[in-house]
């Protein structure tokens, strides 16, 4: 099954900074493998497609002093898509329906994964609405696996609190090797 090797590639991905939102789409071919992960692979060979999307900005990302608000570590706090937010899921959309590889053709998007933050969802919903395809459980066409794994790393102590402030408290340098 592809899911276990998946997950162990998203593991050591999610170590890079990725947050949130994972979407596979796999090219050419009929079934998924991990030798598609490959980087040496021949023009022969069958090539897929992993993409990964970040959600698109929350709510308590955005700063906006005439508004009073400030951005915020979020981590596993469940908060929405900021209109900014919804237009570049919108965007990320747009951008995949229009992806074209080297032979013309466009993507096929045979499953996703996301994580269970309502950010991600929304942004992969936008994605796969943009894309023709439905994730709406009992009436999808492309199958989402939801887990927790996925979820943007959590800060512990200074989720809630405003960058600003925590700059303030702790200083840059030791949030610099926090983040």
């Amino acid at each position: 099954m592809l899911v276990t090797p998946l997950l162990s590639r998203i593991k050591s991905i999610r170590r890079s900074n990725v947050h949130s939102c994972i979407a596979v789409a796999w090219g050419k071919g009929s079934s998924a493998s991990t030798s598609r992960f490959s980087s040496t692979h021949t023009s022969h060979s069958p090539v897929g497609h992993l993409i990964l999307v970040r959600h698109g900005q929350s709510v308590w990302n955005v700063t906006d002093p005439d508004q009073g608000t400030t951005s915020r570590f979020t981590g596993w706090t469940n908060v929405d898509l900021s209109g900014r937010g919804l237009q570049q899921a919108e965007a990320a959309g747009r951008a995949l329906k229009e992806y074209r590889d080297e032979e013309g053709g466009g993507l096929k998007i045979d499953s996703c994964f996301c994580s269970l933050l309502v950010r991600a969802e929304r942004t992969l919903d936008i994605i796969c609405s943009s894309l023709g395809l439905s994730t709406s459980p009992g009436n999808y066409n492309v199958p989402v696996t939801y887990s927790w794994r996925l979820n943007e790393r959590h800060y512990g102590n200074l989720v809630g609190m405003s960058k600003i402030e925590a700059e303030v408290e702790f200083g840059v340098e030791q949030l610099g090797a926090w983040r």
